[in-house]
């Protein structure tokens, strides 16, 4: 993987996943993002807006789909394959975006999964179950620590 040009795809846009893809948008990379709704609606009316004290305010023209959409056409071309896939949405909205990345990664993809799971006390089984599964996705198909090594020297860098 050269990680000059790696595609990244962030599975819910709402405030982490949107402020990911904007930094990794502002520094140039290829984003896409998945959403529904009205994030998706106004990712494609208006962009998305960084509004950050390290780095302005920015209005962002990023791709958008959801989830399905996405799924299809990655389904269908490879240039629709992800390097990188940030697992953004909360902790029960897991299962709306497995068949996203099995059809959106390729045998080196690395998946980052960074859920909003909130709880009082510990998670609830088939919570821990699913980011197992994420987990397990990313060892089955990716590349694992070395994936992850490109990945921090690509943030570096």
């Amino acid at each position: 993987m050269k990680n000059n040009n790696l595609k990244y795809l962030i599975a819910g846009t709402g405030g982490v996943g949107g402020s990911i893809a904007a930094f990794l948008a502002l520094a140039g990379k290829d984003v896409t993002c998945i959403a529904r709704g009205g994030h998706l609606a106004a990712l494609r009316e208006n962009g998305l807006k960084l509004h950050s004290d390290l780095k302005g305010e920015h209005t962002l023209d990023v791709p958008a789909y959801t989830a399905e959409e996405y799924a299809a056409l990655a389904s269908s071309a490879d240039a629709y394959k992800a390097d990188v896939i940030f697992v953004c949405v909360k902790g029960y909205s897991v299962d709306s975006i497995t068949e996203l990345i099995r059809h959106a990664a390729h045998k080196d993809t690395v998946v980052i999964p960074i859920l909003n799971v909130y709880v009082i006390h510990f998670p609830p089984p088939y919570m821990v179950v699913r980011y197992k599964e994420i987990i397990r996705f990313q060892i089955e198909t990716a590349s694992g620590t070395a994936g992850m090594c490109h990945l921090i020297y690509e943030f570096i860098n």
